[in-house]
């Protein structure tokens, strides 16, 4: 499974921002349950939905954050939601299920975005967003690192400002 060494928690996310020059770098990470309230293959038309409606929200970076007073361009967007699409259509991922078809599934949902942004360095606050998109979410474990300094916060729904100084 990807990511082990992390705590697989229902409700619960990672969020590591990186200010890099003008370059934003952003990976989310959360348990697939939480954000299709399931986590196994899809196995019926409405979960197949529910992952092409995830993938098209999560395809909009305000979804995740808004920077404050910053407008940016997503030049690359990555995620692994099709790991949980048509059986047999990843063949490593075939054999890992006949390995633990009798167990719980326990999959992580990655989303990785790059993004070009004009005075980054200007940018002091990030709101997070995933609260109010996911409701299944309500606690997400955020690392950041910018020419700034670096720092970590858990941030809920009644606290979702990111300080990124």
């Amino acid at each position: 499974m990807a990511n082990e060494h992390t705590a697989h928690v229902h409700g619960e996310a990672e969020l590591t921002l990186a200010v890099e020059s003008n370059k934003l770098l952003i990976n989310f990470l959360t348990p697939a349950d939480s954000l299709l309230g399931f986590e196994h293959k899809a196995e019926t038309a409405e979960q197949v939905k529910k992952i092409e409606d995830v993938r098209a929200k999560l395809s909009q970076i305000d979804t995740i954050l808004t920077l404050s007073k910053m407008e940016c361009e997503i030049s690359n967007n990555e995620n692994n939601l099709n790991t949980l699409l048509a059986k047999g259509s990843h063949s490593t991922l075939g054999k890992h299920k006949d390995e633990h078809e009798h167990h719980v599934e326990h999959t992580e949902l990655s989303f990785s975005y790059t993004l070009m942004c004009e005075k980054l360095s200007e940018v002091n606050t990030a709101t997070i967003n995933l609260f109010e998109q996911f409701e299944e979410i309500n606690k997400v474990r955020t690392l950041w690192i910018s020419e700034k300094g670096q720092g970590a916060v858990t941030l809920t729904p009644n606290n979702n400002t990111l300080k990124l100084k």
